[in-house]
């Protein structure tokens, strides 16, 4: 995680898990380790209690058309669980979102969920201390051009 500097100056991290790989009986285990295991490198590589995580459920509205996609949001739900569990005293906040970006089918319109999620970034968004002029005076000859006056 030190190979990503601007993980520290996020105020959310997002986590995407594809939705239609936790439809495929065969690699929703994966799909749900992967993601926990990027979690649990987040919480285990720094400090990240100022940080909220946000769990996002991509491709929904394949899930929704899918005859067993109650399954697979049932097993979304429980690996958020699990998750605050492991991890809530890790993050400040632990949310899930559902989406359907860039929709397949006609289930769910373009979109779908994008401004919830959007409207959780800009909740969480922290304050940042202003930044104090320096005062110093520049050793390079070009960082002390000034502008003369008219």
């Amino acid at each position: 995680m030190e190979e990503y500097p601007e993980l520290v100056r996020a105020d959310v991290l997002t986590i995407l898990m594809d939705g239609k790989r936790l439809l495929d009986l065969e690699g929703r285990h994966n799909a749900q380790s992967s993601v926990q295991m990027i979690i649990q490198g987040l919480a285990d590589s720094r400090d990240t209690s100022r940080q909220a995580l946000s769990v996002v459920l991509t491709k929904f509205d394949d899930i929704q058309a899918a005859r067993d996609g109650k399954r697979a949001q049932d097993d979304f739900e429980s690996f958020v669980e699990r998750i605050r569990s492991l991890y809530g005293s890790s993050f400040s906040d632990v949310s899930s979102f559902r989406v359907a970006a860039s929709p397949t089918t006609t289930i769910l319109p373009r979109g779908y969920g994008v401004p919830d999620l959007l409207r959780y970034w800009v909740r969480q968004q922290r304050s940042v201390p202003s930044a104090q002029p320096w005062s110093g005076i520049p050793s390079r000859a070009i960082g002390r051009i000034t502008q003369l006056a008219d």
